[in-house]
């Protein structure tokens, strides 16, 4: 569930802007594993690992260079789209083949492409975007400087249009802490530095550790690298604002190092999959890497762990997004641990109807998915208040536009259920806005007729 104390869902131009935004992550995980599982699903997806893969704000998934199992590398481009998966034909010139390279998406819908380690070796700086609408790749000239060329950088495009690009690596065992922010806009980097209390610039801000490997995420005002470094037992998280960087402890049950995970962000945390997972056995006195198939969660507000169900299998270097319409995380590629390519899709599947009913009254502000979604006719919401008052739920279609109250008035805290039958509406995607006096939430539903 997100929620925007400021956000009116009444107010046709925010709405469509926060749907834009928040739509295509709209899931809450929770903390029962009983009924979160990996199942194997079949599907025509490109067989590969160190490709890079972009969600589009129309929903379809865009996948990008990469690797198979004899080393060979790629500069292809597939967008998944209607249920399967389709090489695209381009206009004009492509990026050299890679692996490993930094892919992030623009708020006009453009997907960026940076480094990455090429043919023979080759690592690489240059940066390049591709157009949807034009169906066409670009390679950027870069004004000012360019960092090094590097691979397994780690990449975020904050809500601020601001893209991140932290650390990667420049050699067998030669890792990197720099942080550079770029602008599309000027298309230019800037090494990253701290501001002061008063707004001066001050030294370059390296983060406190190299990072090579690791998601970012984008969660109030603080960018978080979801990791527990070799021989640490802190997490670190980068002030956007005053960019200082934030060490916190962890507590609890934590992940093992474990880079090259696939990492996808859901409504309220975190979900790390599989990695190179760091290992030790006392018995035999050894010590490693191994590919992982432990999946870890990591919460926001409460910034802790904690386990869920494990792959059946290990993998590193693989991609992962989050399939909203059947409300289910995907994993694609990546390899095994015999360093042969995974040629399965493995799903997670989320227990949709949140919290359950023996759960205790949750103390804050909670709107559910609802549930069966898609449906036909009728679906169940169910929403949670933390403290009594007037409420509304609305329904509104794909333009912004309302199109019936389903619930309103006086409400007391704790759990609330509708039932909503859409009998009278067409097939097609809508969305659900419930309103306090103090929050919004939005969430999608989809009417199969």
């Amino acid at each position: 569930m997100i929620s925007l104390p400021n956000f009116r869902c009444g107010n046709l131009h925010s709405f469509m802007l926060f749907l834009i935004s928040v739509v295509l992550f709209n899931i809450s995980i929770q903390a029962q594993t009983g009924t979160e599982t990996w199942a194997p699903t079949e599907e025509n997806a490109p067989q590969r690992a160190g490709h890079s893969m972009v969600q589009l704000s129309d929903g379809r998934v865009m996948m990008f260079g990469g690797e198979d199992e004899n080393a060979d590398l790629f500069n292809d481009l597939h967008v998944f789209q209607d249920n399967e998966w389709n090489e695209v034909v381009i206009n004009g010139s492509v990026p050299p083949e890679r692996k490993d390279h930094a892919a992030w998406l623009e708020t006009d819908d453009k997907m960026y492409v940076f480094g990455g380690l090429g043919e023979n070796h080759q690592l690489m700086n240059d940066l390049w975007s591709y157009d949807p609408a034009a169906n066409a790749w670009t390679e950027e000239v870069v004004t000012g400087q360019l960092p090094l060329p590097r691979w397994h950088a780690s990449v975020i495009n904050t809500p601020e249009s601001e893209t991140i690009i932290l650390g990667g690596q420049i050699g067998d065992a030669h890792f990197l802490n720099d942080v550079w922010s770029f602008s599309s806009g000027t298309n230019s980097f800037k090494y990253l530095r701290k501001i002061n209390e008063i707004g001066f610039t001050q030294l370059p801000n390296n983060c406190p550790h190299e990072v090579w490997g690791q998601g970012l995420f984008f969660h109030n005002g603080h960018i978080f690298i979801p990791e527990i470094f070799l021989g640490g037992t802190s997490m670190f998280k980068l002030n956007t604002s005053t960019r200082g960087w934030i060490t916190t402890a962890a507590s609890g049950d934590t992940p093992v190092f474990s880079p090259l995970a696939a990492t996808v962000e859901l409504a309220n945390g975190i979900l790390k999959i599989g990695g190179w997972g760091y290992f030790t056995n006392a018995l035999y006195k050894t010590e490693g890497f191994e590919a992982s198939k432990e999946t870890w969660f990591f919460d926001y507000d409460t910034e802790t762990w904690s386990q869920k169900a494990d792959l059946p299998l290990g993998l590193f270097s693989a991609t992962a997004y989050f399939d909203s319409v059947n409300q289910r995380v995907k994993v694609y590629g990546g390899m095994k641990a015999d360093s042969t390519l995974n040629d399965l899709v493995y799903v997670f599947n989320v227990n949709p109807t949140g919290i359950n009913e023996n759960d205790e009254i949750p103390t804050r502000f909670s709107l559910e998915q609802n549930y069966p979604n898609p449906f036909n006719p009728s679906t169940t919401i169910n929403y949670y208040l933390a403290n009594a008052g007037e409420i509304i739920l609305t329904v509104y279609d794909l333009l912004g536009r309302e199109v019936e109250v389903i619930d309103k008035g006086f409400r007391q805290s704790g759990k609330h259920e509708v039932f909503y039958n859409a009998e009278k509406l067409d097939s097609g995607v809508y969305f659900y806005c419930l309103r306090t006096k103090e929050n919004r939430a939005v969430r999608k539903f989809i009417l199969l007729k």
